[in-house]
């Protein structure tokens, strides 16, 4: 369960394998708070903005997702 998506507590739900960050974990279950989730989704893909969270949801929370999400 991930309370809050700052970058220290999210850094570890990815890891960079052939380029592409995947789940650390593939067979957890991972549990986001819809609140939390909508704000940082909101920036997602606006990389580059030199804050302390810059690109921890799009590297460390959506792969996680779309791993989740049925294909």
């Amino acid at each position: 369960m991930c309370t809050h998506f700052h970058v220290d507590h999210v850094g570890w739900n990815t890891r960079l394998e052939d380029g592409r960050w995947v789940p650390t974990f593939p067979n957890a279950r991972d549990l986001f708070g819809k609140t939390e989730y909508a704000h940082w989704e909101a920036s997602a893909g606006k990389q580059g903005d030199g804050k302390v969270n810059d690109g921890s949801f799009d590297d460390s929370v959506l792969p996680v997702v779309e791993a989740a999400r049925p294909s």
